[in-house]
């Protein structure tokens, strides 16, 4: 993959670790149980799918605040 692109694996790890913020818990629930933490910690480490993971929160908090603002 080119630099800053992530794949759709990947995109689905960091939906799962958006859940709860917890990298091992994402691993578990996409691959096994024996391997997830050092997954999990191995992605976050992945420069590209930590600048995903920024923007996905920033979407996140933004759509929030909107709710927010208007309740």
């Amino acid at each position: 993959l080119p630099d800053g692109e992530v794949d759709s694996k990947q995109k689905a790890f960091v939906a799962k670790y958006l859940i709860d913020l917890n990298a091992t818990q994402a691993a578990i629930r996409q691959v096994t149980v024996k391997t997830a933490r050092s997954q999990g910690q191995r992605l976050l480490t992945n420069v590209d799918i930590k600048t995903y993971i920024d923007e996905q929160l920033e979407k996140f908090i933004m759509k929030r605040l909107l709710m927010l603002k208007k309740s």
